[in-house]
């Protein structure tokens, strides 16, 4: 007997993108010089930014019986991001 489940890749997606918005946001706070972090937030924190990087690596830590949350930190999923940025 086949078990069908729906995936819905939209809900997925927008449902982390608050999540690591808001870990990208944490990692990267103004210090000094000021200009320098501002620069740094503004290109990482750009509402434009699609997020696949992250999604992908949290949705590749679920498949194989990770938790999201272990995914998150920026030692992963929000560290791929900054890297993609550049």
């Amino acid at each position: 007997m086949s078990m069908h489940t729906k995936f819905d890749l939209y809900t997925y997606w927008t449902s982390l993108i608050s999540e690591i918005n808001l870990q990208l946001d944490q990692a990267i706070p103004v210090k000094y010089p000021e200009q320098i972090y501002e620069s740094m937030r503004y290109s990482v924190l750009t509402t434009e930014a699609k997020r696949s990087t992250p999604v992908m690596c949290i949705a590749s830590c679920e498949l194989f019986g990770g938790s999201c949350l272990a995914a998150f930190p920026t030692a992963s999923a929000c560290a791929l991001e900054m890297v993609s940025i550049i």
